[in-house]
């Protein structure tokens, strides 16, 4: 009885090991067969990953770069997770070095300075970057009988400038003209 024994285990051992064998020789993992895109997608953010955010002006085709913090959010995310956090935001380039996001804004760029009519008064705004909002940054009371119907019309609209300079002369010829 005890041979019989020997020899059923020693028949189910066999089994066992031609099992274990032929698992392992179809298995990728052990195998080495893993696939090209299982390789090139498993970089991660890592702490020391450096985030560059490009801003995409739509109205004056301008495009800031600005080096960012690499938010802790981000960290020990791949690509896939990190396009799904982002909403709006496209991933220019992606690697475990740098990670470029793309943001397209509808305005002007903060290098632009963009003059509204309000009431009685031209009001000055610049882009905040990366947001798509506008701050005021400087006001001139202007009467609207200094202003010729085409000025009403384009400063209600918006009137860009490249400069607080070019504003502040643009102001001077219409308080100028509105003084003759």
């Amino acid at each position: 009885m005890k041979k019989k024994t020997k020899w059923v285990l020693a028949i189910i051992f066999v089994l066992c090991w031609a099992a274990g064998m032929f698992v392992a020789a179809n298995s990728p993992e052990i195998s080495g067969q893993v696939e090209a895109a299982q390789v090139t997608d498993t970089e991660f953010i890592a702490l020391t990953s450096k985030l560059i955010m490009c801003y995409e002006y739509k109205l004056c085709g301008h495009t800031i770069k600005e080096e960012q913090e690499m938010p802790a959010d981000y960290v020990g995310l791949d690509k896939q997770e990190l396009r799904e956090q982002l909403g709006a935001v496209s991933i220019t380039s992606f690697s475990a070095k740098e990670v470029v996001l793309t943001k397209r804004l509808d305005g002007y760029c903060p290098e632009h300075l963009v003059v509204y009519l309000e009431g009685e008064q031209l009001c000055v705004y610049r882009a905040l970057l990366g947001s798509g909002e506008n701050e005021q940054i400087e006001v001139f009371d202007i009467p609207q009988q200094e202003l010729w119907a085409a000025e009403i019309y384009a400063l209600q609209q918006g009137k860009v400038f490249g400069s607080i300079a070019e504003v502040r002369s643009y102001i001077k010829q219409i308080q100028i003209r509105g003084k003759q």
